[in-house]
């Protein structure tokens, strides 16, 4: 009992210090935002999507209502003309008569996960040498596609990307949606960029040569897999790129999923964890949730009748660490009042984030738009049903 006391006591104040320093370094790297000189490339922006959402509709027209100089044609790629999609595009395209506005039909993913297929096939269309892909569910500001295209033209750089962030509030599936990418998946995200010095990037909105892209997905590597954004930034650095983190972030408006809802699209992306292998998904269980080891710890010394002092002096921290991040991320980085899912990141890691630990622990395979997927190491697509 005492050795699991103080194995949960240290793996508590591993988990703080690795918050603590990716919470300070993204901190930094928003507050030193640099001017890039103009970049006067055209760009072929993707946006794959399947089915239509409430905010489909006003994410599309944002986009084309972009602040950009130089030309840019965009792509909505889908499936079918059957999709629900089909019709939202088509109603910004005819609003938007003086945008370059094309519809690309991809035909049917099959064994692929939808986003990579109807990615690949749109390229096939691109009529420029600088591509960008942007996910249906992200609202863009103004001039976010003329940041990405400056920040471009640094030397060595293969994909530069956003920093996304759920604003919104309405149910508790999407408040697990928010809280999850706002409070706990930027914090990792930024602690493997920043310190791991992996080179993954983020698939919400991203730019970078189709010359590039060819290269990087060579004999399917990027269509055969669900962690499209590892494999893009694995294979630019493998060809000697640095991707670049632009310091700036693009909004998704929340979604409306119940409490099951929010859970089972959580367990996608656990299970996207799970599929690097059983000793990665132990590790980042064990060291990203200082909060739940710290009570691990204090409950183990009430167990054993021992002293609580240190245990609890532990969790109190913790409590006042994960509170001071979460402000300093609405305050800093979001833009959003302070205490915008404040009880809902406390609430995440007493008690979703062990439940999704636990129902992921043995998962072979994720759910996704109708298909499941059974997923070998790095998330390699093995078999579709």
């Amino acid at each position: 009992m005492t050795i699991l006391y103080w194995i949960f006591f240290i793996l508590s104040i591993f988990g703080i210090l690795s918050m603590t320093l990716a919470l300070l370094s993204l901190t930094s790297h928003f507050s030193k935002k640099k001017k890039m000189q103009a970049n006067t490339e055209a760009l072929s922006l993707i946006v794959p999507i399947k089915g239509a959402e409430e905010n489909t509709q006003q994410n599309l027209t944002a986009l084309v209502n972009s602040d950009i100089d130089t030309a840019v044609e965009y792509l909505f790629a889908m499936e079918s003309e059957d999709d629900p999609a089909f019709d939202v595009c088509s109603r910004v395209k005819d609003s938007f008569a003086d945008r370059d506005i094309r519809i690309i039909i991809t035909g049917e993913s099959k064994e692929l996960m939808g986003k990579q297929h109807n990615i690949h096939a749109a390229i096939k269309e691109a009529s420029y040498d600088i591509i960008g892909s942007m996910d249906a569910d992200v609202r863009v500001t103004p001039t976010a596609l003329r940041i990405g295209l400056e920040s471009l033209n640094q030397s060595e750089t293969g994909i530069v990307y956003f920093l996304p962030y759920y604003e919104g509030s309405g149910t508790l599936g999407g408040g697990l949606l928010n809280t999850y990418i706002n409070n706990f998946y930027n914090l990792i995200f930024s602690y493997l960029h920043f310190f791991a010095k992996a080179p993954t990037v983020i698939g919400a909105l991203w730019m970078m040569p189709k010359e590039l892209f060819v290269k990087c997905s060579a004999d399917g590597r990027f269509a055969n897999t669900v962690s499209d954004d590892r494999e893009l930034g694995f294979a630019t650095a493998e060809h000697g790129y640095k991707n670049y983190f632009i310091p700036q972030t693009v909004m998704m408006p929340h979604e409306k999923l119940s409490l099951k809802e929010g859970i089972k699209h959580l367990g996608k992306w656990f299970g996207m964890i799970r599929a690097e292998g059983i000793f990665v998904y132990i590790i980042f269980a064990l060291l990203w949730n200082p909060l739940l080891t710290a009570l691990l710890s204090l409950s183990l010394a009430l167990f054993a009748g021992a002293d609580i002092v240190y245990a609890s002096l532990l969790t109190v921290s913790v409590v006042v660490l994960r509170i001071f991040g979460v402000v300093t991320l609405n305050k800093s980085i979001y833009n959003l009042p302070l205490s915008t899912n404040l009880g809902m990141t406390l609430i995440y890691d007493i008690f979703i984030f062990p439940l999704l630990v636990f129902i992921n622990l043995l998962r072979t395979s994720i759910e996704w738009k109708g298909k499941v997927y059974r997923l070998g190491k790095h998330g390699r697509i093995v078999s579709v049903e």
